[in-house]
């Protein structure tokens, strides 16, 4: 699919770009500078243990089964009188970009898959762009599109770590370097605030752990901190953990005292019953993306359903979902599948993207391959999760918390 959006314009000069492309040699003495020093981040702990300690406790309003209403009372704006942007580097679906719009910021997203910009132009997510991040002959389209970013969010394809490949995995897989491609950018940019998020193995990866120390390296001013979180914590369907890590260019603490803002907006968990019940009886294609391949092979994997492994499961329909990846490769059954004459099926896009957080009212543009909708959802961010985040972003800009603010 052709780039429909604004050509990006490369100045004839750009001396700035120029010096700040030599960070992207960094990852080439990595392991050597690493070596001399230990690791300058915390250790990572699950922000289930972290609420625990600062004596927060989850609100006793119930997440709503329809999206929240934005919290914002209009756009994040610079003092110069320009909305603060934020760049979303391997933005997919737009999980992650859709709570910072709607918190009020200036979204930029950027993927290799040509669906991101039907999806943000369907959704008014933002701009995105058509931008194969992996090549090195994308830098300058990257730092020219995120020119005056203030936040940088993202996180790089999860394969390489994810417990569902059981292949090729860590330095094996050719996903592995774009971890240092988003910590590249970190450095190249250099945003006020960064949240870069994955899953929780990330954290034992060696190059994980040199590309933070690296960045401190390279810019002292940042504080950073890990955490495991759920998005189960925040209202969505699911108890999918991710690892976050937060840097923040301010004091010391900066980024705990993102995690402590965070903490402020705990919601109830919904259960799978709470968001996918009012499909029971829709027919299959009967609202957007309620749809789903006619498998005729569930039947051969009944042992692997009784013990749960690798990800195959039935849900049940009182707790939320466990973690799960592209549900069309293990398959992952609808609560009833198979009982009392309901089709022995896997879950629909639409029930999936209800789990995730998405309003009932999502949907995916005409057009996306039946696979590439379940591939794009695998991957996304909850979008109650990114949501909760842009709102502890923008209050620490607005209100100069840890030492930062939209403008220095």
């Amino acid at each position: 699919m052709q780039n429909t959006e604004p050509a990006v314009q490369i100045p004839d000069s750009q001396e700035g770009a120029v010096r700040q492309m030599d960070l992207f040699d960094s990852h080439r003495d990595t392991v050597e500078r690493a070596d001399e020093a230990e690791s300058l981040i915390p250790s990572v702990v699950r922000f289930s243990e972290f609420v625990a300690a600062v004596g927060v406790q989850h609100t006793n309003e119930l997440f709503p089964l329809e999206f929240p209403p934005a919290v914002s009372t209009g756009a994040v704006m610079h003092s110069g009188g320009e909305r603060v942007r934020v760049l979303d580097l391997f933005a997919g679906m737009g999980g992650f970009s859709l709570g910072f719009s709607r918190a009020g910021f200036d979204v930029v997203g950027v993927d290799r898959i040509p669906w991101t910009q039907m999806v943000f132009r369907r959704w008014d997510i933002g701009t995105a762009y058509t931008i194969d991040l992996s090549q090195v002959d994308s830098n300058e389209q990257v730092l020219a599109v995120g020119e005056g970013t203030t936040v940088l969010i993202g996180g790089p394809p999860c394969r390489p770590w994810s417990l569902m490949n059981q292949r090729r995995r860590s330095a094996d897989h050719a996903d592995q370097p774009l971890l240092i491609r988003f910590f590249d950018f970190v450095k190249a940019i250099g945003p006020r605030i960064f949240i870069f998020e994955n899953v929780p193995p990330v954290w034992q990866d060696a190059v994980y752990q040199q590309q933070c120390e690296l960045l401190r390296r390279a810019d002292p001013r940042y504080s950073i901190r890990a955490m495991v979180v759920r998005y189960d914590q925040f209202g969505a369907s699911t108890a999918r953990q991710r690892l976050v890590t937060v840097g923040v260019r301010g004091s010391n603490d900066a980024a705990t005292g993102f995690f402590t803002r965070l903490a402020d907006r705990l919601r109830e968990p919904s259960s799978v019953r709470d968001v996918i019940e009012w499909l029971r009886d829709v027919d299959r294609d009967g609202v957007s993306d309620h749809s789903w391949p006619q498998l005729n092979t569930i039947e051969k994997y009944r042992e692997r359903y009784r013990t749960g492994r690798y990800g195959w499961r039935r849900l049940a329909y009182d707790t939320p979902a466990p973690s799960f990846g592209n549900v069309t490769k293990t398959y992952v059954l609808h609560p009833e599948a198979g009982e009392a004459g309901f089709e022995e099926r896997i879950l629909s896009v639409r029930e999936l993207l209800c789990i995730m957080g998405f309003p009932r009212d999502f949907h995916f543009p005409e057009g996306i391959p039946l696979p590439k909708r379940y591939q794009m959802v695998a991957d996304v961010v909850s979008p109650v999760f990114s949501e909760a985040c842009a709102h502890v972003v923008r209050e620490m800009l607005e209100g100069g918390v840890g030492g930062i603010s939209s403008d220095e």
